[in-house]
C-alpha cells in the first residue's frame, strides 16, 4: 500500500504539470500485483488489520475515488516490472516480458476489468465507495 500512495503522489504530480503544458489527462491506470491492495484501494474490502496504516488507505482510496489514478490487478506472468526484481523462469517467460519492455512485441496485459471498461463504457466493479454514494444520492433525490 505504500508504495501504491507514493505512485499516487508522482501519479498527481505529472497529471497537474502535463495539465500545465495543455496536456489533460484522464484517469492514469496503474499496474498493481498485490490483489489486496487493489480491493483495498477500490473500496472492496475493508479488514481491522489495515487500522494501522488507514491514513495511507485513505489517500489512495480518494484518489481512485476522484479518478486521479485506477489501480489494475496484474497477474505475476504478465508482470514484466519482475523482471527487475528477481529472477524470472522460464526463459520463455522472461523472454516475452524482456520483449515487452524493448518494446519489440509492445502488448500490454488488458484485465477483466479494463476489458469491462472498454466494452460497456464504466466498470461495474471499480470502486464500491463511489456506487454506495451515487446510489445514496439517487435515493435521496427520489425523496
Amino acid at each position: 500500500m505504500k508504495a501504491a500512495a507514493l505512485a499516487a503522489m508522482q501519479v498527481h504530480w505529472m497529471r497537474d504539470l502535463m495539465g500545465e503544458f495543455g496536456y489533460r489527462q484522464g484517469c492514469v491506470r496503474v499496474l498493481e500485483d498485490n490483489a489486496a491492495t487493489c480491493q483495498v484501494a477500490h473500496g472492496n474490502k475493508d479488514s481491522p488489520k489495515t487500522g494501522h496504516y488507514r491514513r495511507t488507505v485513505g489517500f489512495v482510496e480518494g484518489k481512485c475515488m476522484t479518478g486521479v489514478m485506477w489501480l489494475d490487478d496484474v497477474p505475476g506472468v504478465e508482470n514484466w516490472s519482475d523482471i527487475f526484481t528477481k529472477a524470472v523462469e522460464p526463459s520463455e517467460q522472461f523472454g516475452k516480458l524482456r520483449d515487452v519492455i524493448m518494446g519489440t512485441t509492445p502488448t500490454l496485459f488488458v484485465s477483466s476489468g479494463v476489458s469491462e471498461i472498454i466494452r460497456v463504457g464504466k466498470s461495474t466493479n471499480a470502486n464500491v465507495s463511489v456506487r454506495r454514494a451515487v446510489d445514496w444520492l439517487a435515493e435521496s433525490d427520489e425523496q
